[in-house]
């Protein structure tokens, strides 16, 4: 991000990149977490997680799997693991 850019929006949140997708509430400025914050959920869900379903050990599982091999995700895939740790996790 530019210093202009982050001088507009105030600073960038630490450990989140800015996307610029259409979201009203937002002004169409999304928080996107980094590769960084999207492992710690991983190792936090794989060490801590709650009563996790059958499926979600598997989503995470195969999540952990594709950010060792393509270090990105989804929009969908950080969705899903962003409410698997917000429920699932101390």
């Amino acid at each position: 991000m530019s210093e202009e850019t982050d001088a507009m929006l105030g600073g960038a949140e630490e450990g989140y990149e800015y996307d610029f997708g259409a979201d009203e509430e937002t002004g169409g400025l999304m928080p996107k977490p980094t590769t960084e914050i999207l492992q710690h959920w991983v190792d936090t869900i794989q060490e801590e997680g709650l009563r996790l379903t059958p499926w979600e050990e598997e989503f995470v599982d195969s999540i952990a799997e594709r950010l060792a091999n393509r270090g990105s995700l989804s929009e969908r895939q950080v969705e899903i693991l962003e409410r698997i740790y917000a429920e699932k996790t101390p």
